[in-house]
């Protein structure tokens, strides 16, 4: 965490790195690390890294455990959170995404992130 606060971009980058190993325990730490980093980006170039990321992650068809973390990122990310929020919200309504993953989309989705809590 403390990594994740002040160091972001270096974060981001190995994140970035992780998602695109073939190394189990890598895409796991890319998932992990990349939500720990979320919260502390501010450039757009950080955001860019975790949104390649997210987008390597959820392309593992083989490894689906790791499409809730990514769809995670990329509904965080407001350039993705449009096409990847009805994804997401099936997750969370099957229980394998959190709510507060799904709340940040509430400011400019509120209906279908609504309906899907209610669900």
């Amino acid at each position: 965490a403390a990594l994740a606060e002040d160091e972001t971009p270096a974060l981001c980058r190995a994140v970035d790195r992780w998602a695109h190993d073939d190394r189990p325990d890598r895409l796991l730490a890319a998932a992990v690390h990349g939500l720990i980093a979320a919260p502390h980006v501010t450039t757009g170039a950080d955001r860019e890294l975790l949104r390649y990321a997210a987008l390597a992650l959820l392309g593992r068809t083989t490894h689906t455990t790791l499409h809730g973390p990514a769809l995670a990122l990329l509904v965080r990310d407001p350039a993705t959170r449009t096409r990847y929020l009805p994804r997401a919200l099936l997750l969370l309504a099957s229980g394998r995404l959190s709510a507060s993953s799904a709340a940040v989309a509430l400011p400019t989705h509120p209906e279908p992130v609504l309906a899907a809590f209610r669900a």
